[in-house]
């Protein structure tokens, strides 16, 4: 009885709408589409504003407003209504659930999505070993079921609406999922310190022939604790970038990788990387690793040199 009243408190026939950029009401209206509520539909410092909820926290305006994902005040939408997004994760899942009226609830799970998603992956071990299990088995089944690049407006209702029936499962703690999540995060962890060559106190240095995603690695085993910095060579598009744990607060990886290569290299302070179309090489890689350990002991009053062994150089 509970839950046939339960389904008819849900809005019928929502529209999920992915924008890939940032649209006027009027351009939104030449489509035919109306934003009666938006989720993280955030486009640098411009915003798409819902007219009955705007689900956002990124931006200047929203910065301290709770994620999506975990705002308890968010009320289910009428019925027919649509939602616009920019992408889809679970932040924006979480925030689509609650305006769909079908958000499960299990507030210890969506304050640690709400945790990661501000502070990164690398936080993930500071969290609650069960709740870490269901947000990385949902991690799992995201990255072996990535979505396409949207380079126009698309429903992704039912994609949308497919990703929730996987989140429902994992937060009920489906055996299957989570020991999938398990398996995906012990390979892609072993991957990712494949390409480690080299790490101290400053900065972990990775070289990734294929092109596995290490900038987010500032984990280390062994120390036992996050480290400030990574620098990572992607054999695949021979690019160097620089990534700060900090989101660039001691140092700009932006300054960093301008010093050495000028004003075609580029990206923020949190994330930046050799300029486009120029391929870097090994002793790229070093001279960056070098620079960003020299800042940290400058900035910490240290002297300890960098140094690459013959036998520790980087070889692809």
């Amino acid at each position: 009885m509970k839950e046939i009243e339960e389904n008819e408190m849900k809005p019928k026939n929502i529209k999920v709408f992915v924008v890939p950029g940032y649209m006027s009401k009027e351009e939104l209206e030449e489509h035919g589409i109306s934003a009666d509520a938006t989720v993280e539909a955030e486009y640098g410092d411009k915003v798409i504003k819902g007219r009955i909820a705007t689900l956002a926290h990124h931006t200047k305006e929203y910065e301290n407003c709770p994620s999506p994902c975990n705002n308890n005040e968010v009320v289910p939408l009428e019925d027919n209504s649509s939602i616009l997004i920019s992408h889809i994760d679970l932040d924006t899942l979480g925030g689509i659930a609650a305006l769909m009226g079908r958000k499960k609830e299990d507030p210890a799970f969506w304050k640690v999505a709400e945790f990661i998603d501000l502070n990164g992956p690398q936080n993930l071990y500071k969290v609650d070993e069960k709740v870490a299990e269901k947000y990385v088995a949902y991690q799992a089944y995201q990255a072996e079921h990535r979505s396409p690049r949207f380079t126009e407006i698309t429903d992704v209702t039912n994609l949308v609406n497919e990703h929730l029936d996987i989140v429902d499962k994992v937060i009920d703690g489906d055996r299957e999922l989570i020991e999938q999540g398990k398996k995906w995060d012990k390979e892609t962890k072993e991957k990712i310190e494949a390409c480690l060559v080299y790490e101290n106190e400053n900065v972990r240095v990775f070289n990734s022939p294929n092109g596995v995603f290490c900038s987010a690695a500032y984990y280390s085993e062994k120390q036992g604790k996050v480290i400030p910095s990574t620098v990572t060579r992607n054999g695949k598009f021979k690019s160097v970038t620089v990534a700060m744990e900090d989101h660039g607060e001691k140092l700009s990886a932006k300054d960093l990788v301008q010093e050495l290569w000028g004003d075609e290299a580029g990206g923020h302070r949190g994330i930046a990387g050799s300029p486009r179309g120029q391929e870097m090489t090994e002793k790229d890689l070093q001279k960056l690793a070098e620079l960003v350990n020299e800042r940290y002991n400058e900035i910490e009053g240290k002297e300890e040199v960098l140094y690459f062994a013959p036998d520790e150089e980087v070889i692809e």
